[in-house]
């Protein structure tokens, strides 16, 4: 984020297909608010995943796996704030520079959760559901055990480093 150039931050997956609209979107999102433009720091959406079955299929996955579980259970870690989601989000350049010295470069912290709870310590707002839904790859709902066991372990530091935050 360091080496990007405008005031508005757009972050997604190397693997993710935003909608054609997905830049006009977000520009059109922050300017919507001129007036909250210093307390919004950040806007995100969802996804669907890249699975067989078609587009409903595919939506209904992304809604189980993202809306219900990702986005809810860390807007119930965040104690009711919302989070960023990394394959689908936007801050300003003033969020990432109110942050950039208190987000942590660790790879046991999920990053996504924490550049949200930095958010928060400095008093930022996240508009989660205000972004197009993009398409994702699926390849995180077929990991090997490993590779689950991973992301619940760096889920559980990022909500210990999340809770921290939350409180103070």
């Amino acid at each position: 984020l360091d080496a990007a150039t405008g005031d508005i931050l757009c972050r997604i997956d190397a693997d993710t297909v935003v909608p054609p609209d997905w830049v006009a979107t977000v520009r059109a999102r922050f300017a919507s608010q001129p007036s909250r433009i210093n307390e919004i720091y950040g806007l995100s959406g969802s996804a669907r995943f890249d699975t067989p079955g078609g587009r409903v299929i595919q939506t209904l996955v992304g809604i189980c796996v993202l809306d219900i579980g990702f986005f809810a259970s860390t807007w119930l870690m965040l104690r009711g704030h919302s989070t960023l989601y990394g394959s689908n989000m936007a801050i300003t350049r003033r969020a990432w520079e109110a942050v950039r010295d208190i987000v942590t470069s660790d790879d046991s912290v999920h990053e996504d959760v924490d550049l949200s709870a930095c958010m928060l310590v400095r008093q930022g707002t996240i508009h989660a559901f205000r972004l197009p839904r993009v398409c994702v790859s699926a390849r995180s709902l077929h990991e090997t055990p490993r590779k689950f066991l991973w992301r619940l372990r760096i889920w559980r530091y990022s909500t210990r480093r999340a809770r921290r935050f939350a409180t103070k």
